[in-house]
């Protein structure tokens, strides 16, 4: 299902970010580390978006599938009502990675959690401005 390739992009795009902690660990003074660097940055920022796009239209079809409240998806009380699901969703989810990250930065494990989490927080945050769009 969507809901599942969009679960996999969320953590392909985890393991970039660790994948491009370690890389700048390894290669801080090679020629191409820039290069490989930039390289991480759009894959991080691709698997980010895909995640987002596909919990957008995940959310969409659930809402056509199960006819919540009898309301067309298309119809504007129906926007309104699923970018306000998708936003109160996303605050709790958001809440919680905070709170992982808060614990990471207590045992001193910052460095591994902190893109890894910024990114899954951005992918998530242009999700709720896709479904205000």
């Amino acid at each position: 299902s969507l809901l599942a390739i969009g679960g996999g992009f969320a953590l392909a795009s985890m393991g970039v970010a660790f994948l491009s902690m370690r890389l700048g660990e390894e290669d801080g003074e090679a020629d191409d580390a820039p290069l490989l660097a930039r390289a991480c940055d759009v894959l991080l920022n691709t698997f980010a978006m895909c995640f987002a796009w596909c919990m957008m239209y995940s959310a969409r079809w659930a809402w056509m599938r199960y006819d919540v409240l009898g309301m067309h998806v298309g119809s504007i009380d129906a926007r309104i009502l699923l970018a306000l699901a998708l936003s109160l969703v996303s605050f709790v989810l958001i809440s919680g990675l905070d709170a992982i990250d808060d614990l990471m930065r207590a045992e001193g494990r910052a460095d591994t959690s902190a893109r890894a989490i910024a990114s899954i927080v951005g992918a998530i945050s242009v999700l709720v401005g896709f479904s205000w769009e």
